[in-house]
């Protein structure tokens, strides 16, 4: 496992209260960060208090933050058959291969019922309630590092091929193809950790 310790520091200033408080306040998030926060655990371990297991680190795109993948292994983060919904009605936003994030949201908001979506969003494990259904290369990464965690069956992405069609990750093989939305497939939710740091990958 990585360990890094963070430092705050704030100047305490006799007779100045709001410092005091400020200066407990600081002393309690570097207590959270170091004992939380900065403890990442190997790819395929679990993630105590983050809701599943380490994926790996992932690039993020155009500039945005790098972030570390978490798998759903709770009950509550897995579905065995679901539609993708929303087919022939082609969402806008929703076609990003790396963004899985960033499709859900945009799947939400069409108006159109997306029910694998719609399952992912509503996820709740340990307190954490940003889930989402994976973009197909974030299920590249799921099936590369953490494959143990699947059955061998097809899995949705959010990545929408077109208006009838959404892309789909077999877990058996790694293989991905497209399939029609109205189509019932296993879904897992996944969601973010945003490191501190900027990574260097």
């Amino acid at each position: 496992m990585q360990s890094h310790e963070v430092s705050l520091a704030i100047e305490s200033i006799p007779g100045c209260a709001e410092q005091t408080v400020a200066s407990q306040k600081a002393n309690a998030l570097t207590q959270a960060i170091n004992d939380a926060i900065f403890t990442i655990p190997a790819i395929g371990q679990p993630w105590p208090k983050q809701g599943g297991v380490n994926a790996g680190l992932i690039r993020g795109e155009n500039g945005k933050p790098d972030y570390y993948l978490i798998i759903a292994t709770d009950d509550a983060g897995k579905t065995d058959r679901i539609e993708y919904g929303g087919y022939e009605s082609e969402t806008e936003g929703a076609n990003s291969e790396f963004d899985g994030l960033a499709n859900t949201t945009a799947l939400l908001k069409s108006g159109t019922d997306h029910p694998a979506a719609s399952w992912a969003a509503g996820v709740i494990i340990e307190g954490h309630n940003d889930f989402y259904l994976p973009a197909r290369r974030e299920q590249s990464l799921m099936y590369a590092n953490c494959p143990e965690l699947f059955n061998d069956v097809w899995h949705w992405s959010s990545t929408q091929y077109s208006a009838g069609n959404a892309w789909v990750q077999d877990f058996e093989d790694g293989y991905q193809d497209v399939d029609s939305k109205d189509c019932r497939y296993a879904a897992r939710a996944v969601r973010r950790y945003y490191p501190l740091t900027n990574s260097t990958i």
